[in-house]
């Protein structure tokens, strides 16, 4: 069970375990996985506050236990790639405002750094997005960092028609104009409105990557589109166009979003009365 301590103005805290979530380490230079916890406090100085908080977060513990076993069997028992990104992501996030941002992630395989970097004036080229900035937290402040030599980052995608209608419908420069804890909170609060097993957003990249194994796609074009591997290829994707066997990788992935979405909004139309 979590101990409570005792702060200076006297009050009890106890910090209980939530659970855990993608966040940036600025002093390791990467994604780290954070340990998110409530914080249940009691204002009664005495041996009894003490009580009080640390009852208070073992309740919370046992509940949230108990919430993500009942969501764990529920929701992913038996359950396909479609269904889950029907379940997770169609059902949850169609029509919210990080709906862009988790298309982002999940169908074209771009992390969170990548996403919060994207411009319209920067970004987007024709009928292709690139990646050339990223926007990470340095302590309490948004930076913007230039990709420059991480070739191994670098990425072109043909932007999917579904994709296009949702950038089009962007108000100012900016795709996904949302802090990147606004984004975490407000990604697992849908999840938890939806009764969906918590997931982090980095998460979806990983289910990009069970598409594209699926769908038997090529090792050379799965890493191409997770990301450069050199700086030759980097450069030779950005000075030609895409080779017809890339194309051809792009609409496979492509074809798999658009059926399963047709799919989810058929299954929606039926279900109205």
């Amino acid at each position: 069970m979590a101990t409570a301590k005792k702060l200076p103005s006297g009050s009890w805290r106890c910090l209980a375990y939530s659970h855990t979530e993608t966040a940036w380490n600025e002093k390791q230079g990467k994604w780290i996985e954070k340990r998110i916890y409530e914080s249940f406090t009691s204002d009664d100085p005495s041996p009894r506050g003490r009580k009080e908080a640390e009852l208070a977060a073992a309740e919370f513990q046992l509940n949230n236990r108990a919430r993500k076993k009942a969501e764990s069997s529920q929701s992913n028992t038996n359950l396909t790639l479609r269904e889950a990104i029907e379940k997770y992501i169609n059902s949850a996030f169609k029509g919210d405002r990080l709906e862009l941002a988790v298309l982002l992630a999940m169908w074209l395989s771009f992390s969170m750094s990548e996403i919060r970097g994207l411009t319209k004036s920067n970004s987007i080229d024709g009928d292709y997005i690139v990646i050339r900035d990223v926007k990470i937290k340095l302590g309490k402040n948004d930076i913007v960092k230039s990709q420059g030599k991480v070739f191994t980052r670098n990425r072109m995608h043909h932007i999917p028609p579904y994709i296009k209608n949702l950038i089009d419908q962007v108000e100012g420069d900016v795709l996904v104009p949302y802090s990147a804890d606004a984004i975490y909170r407000h990604f697992s609060r849908v999840l938890e409105q939806n009764h969906i097993s918590h997931i982090s957003f980095h998460k979806l990249r990983h289910m990009n990557a069970s598409i594209m194994a699926m769908l038997n796609i090529p090792e050379k074009y799965a890493m191409e589109r997770g990301g450069w591997k050199t700086d030759s290829v980097m450069k030779k994707v950005y000075t030609h166009t895409f080779q017809k066997e890339r194309i051809q990788v792009d609409h496979m992935i492509d074809e798999y979003f658009d059926t399963t979405m047709q799919h989810e909004m058929q299954h929606e139309k039926e279900k109205a009365p």
